[in-house]
């Protein structure tokens, strides 16, 4: 192939890439705002049944919950709970929101277990998503507002963590460090 030739060829691809570019990166930041949350978070709900051990530090994004409940019942686990432990962010609402970025690494999330994340407004839940385990290593759970919306001046509870679920007999693990939350208006 000539040096013409080549070159007749890549300029158009180049021509194209560069278009594609441009218009990516001007797409992606028009008009969309975002509020980033770090560490130190609020503490958020946790529980379950006295074979789980809880922890959740809001200093600095880190919640594990460790489950071993030996007891084995063919017919019903009885009282049995797994344990959950969250996270909160609470905010005030500028704009309409489109969706909720949660960060977080270091997790280790066995197979029964889950990351969670919701966004209530008031009572009412206008997003929410579980990503169920197995988890190793970092990541996002992107949270779409899609069961609602919340009104300018109002404010959302974004909680986050990790759920075991329960069974008889159970050993289980979830953790994760919960780095950022990052709410992305519409």
């Amino acid at each position: 192939m000539s040096t013409r030739s080549r070159l007749a060829f890549l300029l158009p691809a180049l021509l194209v890439a560069a278009t594609l570019l441009a218009v990516e990166a001007g797409s992606a930041s028009a008009g969309t705002k975002a509020q980033t949350y770090k560490p130190p978070f609020h503490k958020g709900a946790q529980g379950g049944d006295q074979w789980n051990y809880v922890y959740g530090d809001p200093s600095s994004g880190q919640v594990a919950v460790f489950r071993a409940y030996p007891i084995f019942n063919p017919f019903t686990c009885g009282g049995s709970r797994g344990g959950w432990v969250t996270l909160r962010v609470p905010m005030k609402v500028t704009q309409k929101i489109a969706s909720v970025e949660i960060d977080y690494s270091n997790a280790m999330v066995d197979t029964y277990s889950f990351l969670t994340a919701t966004v209530k407004h008031g009572d009412t839940y206008i997003g929410s998503r579980d990503v169920r385990g197995p988890v190793t290593g970092s990541g996002k759970v992107n949270v779409p507002i899609d069961l609602g919306a919340a009104p300018p001046g109002s404010t959302v509870n974004v909680d986050f963590g990790v759920v075991l679920s329960s069974s008889c007999p159970n050993f289980g693990e979830a953790e994760a460090q919960f780095t950022r939350v990052v709410v992305h208006d519409a």
